[in-house]
């Protein structure tokens, strides 16, 4: 039975100089005996593409640099009605597809998200990111956003509404969850999925700048204040809640998150202004 459903599903994983972690993240995902997997690759320079060879795997070479064009990519090379994308740097639990395909339908939706766990715990900020999962982002249920990085699809829907090609960095899942809107419900999974958190402040710092280009991206879209005060209002919610919880030690990690999703969300929008400037001058 877990076979006969697993084979319904094409797993997409996008790569990019992901040699130090690809290897744990395919064989889970081999583990799970999915229909096909699908590697889409943005021009690696290490041995990324010669350990994907190693693997019955269809790999696609794309030098776009947007994470939207890749994604879609992958849901064009799909042959399978469901479809999964896995980041290089995931591992998925025994059982994860099976439990992902069962939820799916069983609450009729249209996308699922695992749960995320943190791969290591041996630092300040993996530990903190792993409480903040589990206090806020593997809640069970209807969601309004389940991101990319270990979300299950039907294929059809992401056809029809595929990712944006302008999105080359992050927020590009954010804003096909936009666009399905009411139209198609998404959630959160039982399933577990394990997810390499930055160790070092450096690292978490830049990706959550990263997050935040990303969601100047957004803002500017769809003209939401909304999105470009996110970063406070977050910020400041979830430091009242540490607070209230007697949960002090995630402070300093709200306060190095927000702050540098709002300067990656200050400079994408001067960017992204002075880029459309420049082109309506030319």
């Amino acid at each position: 039975m877990k076979d006969q459903l697993n084979a319904d599903v094409s797993v997409v994983i996008l790569t990019k100089n992901s040699a130090r972690r690809l290897i744990p993240c395919l064989k889970s995902v081999t583990a799970q005996r999915p229909g096909e997997i699908i590697a889409v690759d943005d021009s690696s320079e290490d041995t990324t593409l010669s350990i994907l060879k190693q693997y019955d795997i269809k790999v696609i070479e794309d030098s776009s640099g947007s994470l939207g064009h890749m994604r879609n990519m992958g849901i064009l090379a799909a042959r399978r009605p469901l479809l999964m994308f896995v980041d290089s740097d995931i591992v998925l639990a025994e059982n994860c597809l099976v439990t992902m395909i069962t939820d799916l339908k069983r609450n009729g939706w249209s996308g699922v998200r695992a749960t995320i766990h943190s791969s290591e715990n041996v630092s300040y900020w993996q530990k903190s990111m792993d409480e903040h999962y589990l206090l806020w982002g593997n809640r069970l249920g209807p969601a309004e956003d389940i991101g990319s990085g270990a979300s299950l699809y039907e294929r059809s829907v992401l056809l029809r509404y595929r990712f944006d090609d302008d999105f080359s960095g992050a927020s590009e899942d954010k804003d096909l969850c936009r666009r399905l809107g009411t139209h198609y419900k998404v959630g959160i999974s039982a399933a577990v999925v394990y997810h390499q958190h930055r160790r070092e402040l450096s690292g978490f710092a830049r990706q959550f700048f990263w997050y935040g280009l990303g969601d100047a991206q957004i803002a500017l879209k769809y003209k939401s204040i909304r999105v470009l005060t996110d970063p406070m209002k977050s910020a400041m919610v979830k430091i009242i809640y540490s607070l209230v919880t007697r949960r002090t030690r995630l402070i300093p990690y709200y306060c190095v998150r927000e702050t540098a999703r709002l300067a990656g969300l200050v400079v994408g929008v001067r960017k992204i202004r002075i880029h459309r400037h420049r082109r309506v001058a030319v």
